[in-house]
């Protein structure tokens, strides 16, 4: 989708269609981001977005090592940083 950027004062913004803020459910603010050129706008939130499920993954970590890991997370790299944190010894 294409949208023109207009005239705001001396910067310029781009309307957001409301079908695409009801879809992303967004509200009043947005959480804006440059990544790779790219401008990203998201659902602006609270500090504290996702740290109830961290503090999950944390318990069941502590709990079931085993579960807690990350589908995406391969076992090698969770070890690799253990290791390469570990002393040497002569």
């Amino acid at each position: 989708m294409k949208l023109p950027l207009v005239r705001m004062g001396n910067s310029r913004g781009v309307r957001i269609p409301k079908a695409l803020i009801e879809l992303c459910d967004l509200g009043e603010e947005v959480e804006v981001e440059v990544s790779n050129g790219q401008l990203i706008f998201r659902k602006a939130g609270g500090n504290r977005i996702g740290w109830a499920e961290a503090f999950e993954r944390r318990q069941t970590a502590h709990e079931h090592p085993a579960e807690a890991r990350s589908a995406h997370e391969p076992v090698t790299d969770r070890f690799r940083s253990i290791h390469s944190a570990s002393p040497t010894y002569s």
